[in-house]
């Protein structure tokens, strides 16, 4: 049986979010302890700069590996 595995769920949705609430940030935080569980990494690709202000103001970032 050929199967691969999965090491990381890419979340591309933020280039064309223009804004993110708190409802938002409190749904990446439990994706982000979902995906923990299962030893994958989250990744948020091309998040527009109030996106990333308001994550880093909510010290999600803090939470996340960066690479």
């Amino acid at each position: 049986m050929n199967r691969k595995i999965l090491h990381k769920l890419d979340i591309h949705i933020f280039s064309n979010v223009g804004s993110i609430d708190t409802g938002g940030i409190t749904m990446l935080e439990e994706v982000q302890k979902n995906v923990g569980r299962k030893g994958l990494k989250l990744v948020i690709a091309k998040p527009r700069s109030k996106v990333i202000k308001k994550l880093v103001k909510s010290k999600f970032t803090k939470k996340i590996v960066k690479e």
